[in-house]
């Protein structure tokens, strides 16, 4: 059977070929109030406590070499770029390439595995290496047609193996393996009987161990997440999604070991970290010869709150920021 199809319409091969081809630029502006580089951990892992705005550039190419009835193999390339005005110490490079196997199992069951390799480089200097291995597990409740209906059930599992590069003391040495658990719901709920106005809502939990090379850091993560996403519609453009999701979570550091840098010595050090923010997008070109294009924008406060002291420092893992920003999206 020919992969573009039955038809030989060129719409239609168009539309298979962006099935299995397509390239995605993002470029926009963003404000951080506390300009801070979080990587692949959940509290910031350096905090500048500066201000600064920052342009930001994504590239991304996905393919996906085989797809059948039951399964598909998706591959995907992604180079993002941001660059400060003033702090440019923060400017942050990341490279990411990722493999994605995916089984249907029956009906209502898929098995997904994936891998991904993530580099970053902040400032002048490599600064993060991870590898990321990820089975998971997805129930389609296949329900249609009522005002709340489960939409899809995930658990997954995930191992991380993160290598800094930058030099520090042993006991403060980051390196090491990430596990984690996590589960989420999503649902489908219609407000109003009569309207086909349909909300996504989506909530779940995460459990993770980060077990280091030094001690300063071993921990126990749990993270309580949700988001729901509304559709509207824009009396300026009447024919284009309009979109608003709203999102936050909940993560609970417990340390394993005693801070060295805590001057109180405290027998646990724990962190709570919340974030809460709002995302707008806008379609405003969507057609099989130029692609989608999509207007974002967003902003998103987080507050982290830990309980160790210092003398000369005060409260080094304690902070609030905010950052705001608009992004313009391409897709072909």
């Amino acid at each position: 059977r020919s992969p573009w199809g039955s038809s030989s319409s060129t719409s239609e091969r168009r539309r298979a070929q962006r099935n299995i081809f397509s390239l995605s630029l993002q470029t926009g502006y963003a404000f951080d109030s506390n300009v801070t580089y979080q990587g692949e951990t959940g509290s910031a892992d350096i905090i500048s406590g500066r201000e600064d705005g920052k342009i930001t550039n994504l590239l991304r190419i996905d393919y996906v070499p085989h797809t059948s009835q039951t399964s598909a193999l998706a591959l995907g390339v992604e180079v993002s770029d941001s660059r400060h005005f003033l702090v440019d110490e923060y400017d942050l490079q990341e490279f990411a390439a990722r493999a994605r196997y995916s089984y249907q199992l029956s009906w209502n069951w898929t098995l997904d595995l994936q891998y991904e390799y993530a580099f970053a480089q902040l400032g002048e200097d490599s600064f993060l290496s991870n590898h990321a291995l990820s089975p998971s597990l997805t129930y389609h409740w296949r329900q249609r047609g009522n005002r709340f209906a489960f939409d899809r059930t995930t658990l997954d599992y995930r191992i991380e193996a993160r290598d800094y590069f930058f030099h520090t003391e042993p006991e403060f040495d980051r390196d090491g393996f990430v596990n984690g658990v996590g589960v989420a719901q999503s649902f489908l709920i219609r407000p109003l009987p009569d309207c086909d106005w349909t909300w996504v809502v989506s909530t779940g939990a995460r459990f993770e161990s980060i077990a280091t090379e030094g001690s300063e850091f071993d921990r126990f993560a749990q993270t309580l997440f949700g988001s729901v996403e509304i559709p509207f519609e824009n009396p300026l453009l009447p024919d284009r999604n309009l979109t608003a999701q709203v999102f936050g979570s909940c993560e609970i550091d417990h340390y394993r070991h005693d801070s060295l840098i805590d001057t109180r010595r405290r027998a646990e050090r724990d962190d709570i970290i919340a974030r809460l923010g709002m995302v707008l997008s806008q379609e405003l070109l969507k057609t099989l010869e130029d692609g989608d294009l999509n207007l974002h924008m967003g902003i998103i406060w987080n507050d982290s709150d830990s309980d160790v002291r210092t003398r000369g420092f005060g409260s080094p893992f304690t902070y609030d920021k905010w950052v705001a920003g608009i992004q313009l999206q391409w897709r072909f």
